[in-house]
């Protein structure tokens, strides 16, 4: 195709502007004031990289849940692009209404990282939605891609999701199976827990020793299986979320990668102890183990207290109380865990 450019009076200059679609050749043909042309011009090649749409998708909730009316979701997503986002959205409709009645209910405009953003942001639900509605969401996304020159547009490339749905079910029954899957969730965790630090009071002693006999061997020996079956607890634990758990979805990923990382670094450190011959390797590989399980239980902790804030709150929810305002016997033991928490976390730092 041909591309008009025009001359600069003042300088010996011509400027021309194009948008770049497709990877081929161009030449620039000259004419002067009497007509004349350049008759052999140049040929130039013009490779363009492809401008890929964006991408969105939902990390969380799953993509059929069940929730109360009124219930606060917590929503992630994943959103990129190759040159950058420039705009996500959060959209939802009732399963019975048009599709052109879809709303917007969240607007992402400004992302730390445009090409690979994560998002989130708490949902909450309509407090007057009948027991049986279905409600669809899906997220939107578009890039930065905007160029106009002559007749040529190219306007910016937009995406969405999958869509999900949320069955809106009875808020006393939905409630009582949530909490009962957060309880079943911490008491696991908390087993996970108290192994965890098991182990890392094992192994503070194989930090100091003098000699390499067969005692600090056979501990180590026993922290391979410890730590092993920590891993395998945790990975399992992960893996058990189903995507209908929207209360433990988030919890997932932080525990596959625990199990994916740390924990299997743990595994690696106490797998090698014994077959080191010397003391200098012994002590610097032993010391490497405490602080990995130290980050170990870190993680653990902090997903305890998350699981019990959430507990409090599902509590709260069901009782039709402020956040903080539970019955007596939910607060002792929520306040008994605390308590355990922090007899643990004392014995690791000795």
């Amino acid at each position: 195709t041909d591309q008009p450019g025009s001359a600069m009076p003042s300088e010996p200059l011509a400027r021309a502007s194009f948008i770049a679609t497709e990877t081929g050749v161009y030449t620039i043909h000259l004419t002067d004031a009497h007509g004349y042309t350049n008759s052999d011009p140049l040929p130039h090649r013009l490779v363009v990289t492809p401008d890929a749409p964006p991408r969105v998708s939902f990390t969380s909730p799953g993509p059929e849940i069940t929730a109360a009316a009124g219930e606060t979701l917590s929503v992630a997503l994943a959103a990129g692009d190759d040159h950058g986002l420039s705009q996500v959205e959060f959209r939802s409709r009732l399963e019975t209404d048009a599709p052109d009645s879809e709303r917007t209910e969240q607007t992402w405009t400004s992302f730390r990282d445009p090409q690979q953003a994560r998002l989130t942001w708490s949902w909450t639900l309509p407090s007057q939605l009948p027991e049986g509605t279905v409600v669809l969401f899906r997220a939107m996304a578009r890039d930065n891609r905007n160029a106009t020159t002559g007749s040529e547009t190219v306007t910016p490339q937009t995406v969405f999701s999958d869509v999900h749905r949320v069955r809106i079910v009875d808020r006393a029954q939905h409630l009582a199976g949530r909490l009962q899957s957060l309880e079943a969730f911490r008491q696991e965790l908390m087993r996970i827990y108290r192994r965890q630090t098991e182990a890392r009071v094992a192994t503070v002693p194989l930090t100091v020793i003098q000699a390499l006999d067969d005692e600090p061997r056979r501990t180590a020996a026993k922290l391979q299986t410890d730590q092993t079956e920590i891993r395998d607890a945790t990975g399992k634990l992960a893996e058990g979320i189903s995507p209908e758990q929207s209360v433990l979805l988030p919890f997932q990923s932080a525990l596959s990668n625990l199990a994916k990382g740390r924990m299997q670094e743990a595994v690696d450190l106490a797998a090698g102890l014994p077959g080191i011959q010397v003391v200098e390797d012994w002590l610097r590989d032993s010391s490497q183990l405490v602080n990995a399980q130290d980050d170990i239980l870190e993680v653990l902790g902090r997903l305890l207290e998350i699981a019990r804030a959430e507990t409090s709150r599902t509590v709260a929810q069901m009782e039709n109380r402020p956040g903080g305002d539970l019955p007596n016997d939910v607060t002792g033991q929520l306040e008994n865990l605390a308590e355990r928490l922090k007899e643990f976390l004392d014995q690791q730092r000795r």
